[in-house]
């Protein structure tokens, strides 16, 4: 196929099947980080969304692309901090439609699913927020 051996065509499938964002709690005490680095994600988002340019975060970071910066987005969008779920549960112990969205969350098979779910879970707590006195 276009002169890629198929050894190199298993090679990038397996590489694009290969997690851009992982946690190990032997790496930074399980802070997210990029693959085969032990560069938070956060710190990289950080310099992206304070408008440096990807050309000064490639001097610092060769390994990340655009692709990379997509993933930790999703990846964050997907998995709340800590405070969201506190947040959360507290609203929980008074509205079972959170519970249950949060029990759905525990559940979910991928982080596309997970991403739906916290967005539902934000958009109720807001509902719930803005009918209370």
């Amino acid at each position: 196929v276009l002169g890629i051996s198929p050894e190199e065509l298993v090679e990038r499938a397996q590489a694009r099947a290969q997690p851009t964002v992982v946690t190990d709690p032997e790496i930074l005490s399980g802070m997210p980080v990029f693959a085969g680095s032990r560069v938070p994600i956060d710190m990289v988002l950080a310099c992206v969304d304070a408008g440096n340019d990807m050309a000064r975060i490639r001097r610092a970071y060769p390994f990340v692309t655009d692709e990379h910066i997509k993933a930790a987005r999703a990846y964050k969008a997907s998995h709340p901090t800590p405070e969201f779920w506190q947040e959360a549960s507290t609203i929980a112990l008074e509205y079972e439609g959170v519970g249950h969205l949060i029990r759905m969350y525990a559940d979910a098979e991928d982080d596309a699913e997970r991403l739906s779910i916290v967005m539902d879970i934000e958009e109720l707590m807001a509902d719930i927020k803005r009918a209370s006195p």
